[in-house]
């Protein structure tokens, strides 16, 4: 994660496994599963505070997480329909 992009609230993942994989450092993909963290305002001596999903918290430098993008968008094409609703009573 570049430091630009740690703003509290965002949403995280833990990648680098430099603090092992442990309910309070969940690797993602893991032996925990796909935990997401959420920033929050540092207080420990790394920069980073990370609340875990899982009810833990730690925290980490820039390397360690990757910013998740909770966004889904989803693009649908417009289709033309060549029956009424009227053939469709009929069939």
């Amino acid at each position: 994660m570049e430091k630009e992009e740690a703003q509290i609230g965002a949403r995280v993942k833990y990648v680098t496994g430099n603090f092992n994989d442990t309910p309070s450092n969940p690797l993602w993909g893991g032996s925990y599963g796909k935990i997401k963290g959420t920033l929050v305002l540092a207080t420990g001596v790394l920069p980073l505070n990370v609340e875990w999903s899982n009810g833990n918290n730690n925290t980490y430098n820039y390397e360690d997480l990757e910013i998740i993008n909770d966004n889904v968008e989803i693009k649908m094409k417009k289709i033309k329909l060549k029956k009424t609703n009227k053939d469709l009573l009929r069939l």
